[in-house]
């Protein structure tokens, strides 16, 4: 298994998308997603097919969140997650002032991957919040 920091294809992020059961999106929005991410981290086997990713975006400064942690169903408990997870906040160690703030949103199944990399939990001191555009 490698792991690189690199802009996957259109195509090998919406196929890892649906693998992962992520939620579907036209493919306008995931190229736009990836140009605007600050960091990619793509895992692929020994063929060069993707087996999972990560990105981080934010402002650059104070804020960074790490976001589409997605890896294909056949690769779970392999330590991938734990693998690009780390490149990613390695890469954050290196580039991102260390009075930055890093978040993540997490189902309750992977809460555990993150509290391993120094996240905590930020309830009851604060409650995440979302809703899509265009909801009033």
């Amino acid at each position: 298994m490698n792991i690189f920091n690199e802009k996957p294809s259109i195509e090998e992020t919406m196929a890892i998308r649906q693998a992962s059961g992520a939620d579907p999106v036209h493919e306008h929005i995931v190229n736009q997603g990836l140009d605007h991410s600050i960091c990619v981290m793509v895992a692929r086997d020994d063929q060069s097919n993707i087996v999972g990713m990560g990105r981080i975006i934010g402002d650059g400064g104070c804020y960074y969140q790490i976001v589409d942690m997605m890896v294909r169903p056949e690769f779970h408990g392999s330590g991938i997650e734990e693998q690009i997870l780390k490149r990613l906040l390695d890469y954050l160690n290196a580039h991102a002032s260390m009075e930055a703030t890093v978040m993540v949103m997490s189902d309750v199944g992977s809460i555990k991957l993150y509290q391993t990399s120094g996240f905590k939990l930020v309830y009851p001191d604060y409650y995440g919040m979302e809703r899509k555009v265009g909801q009033s």
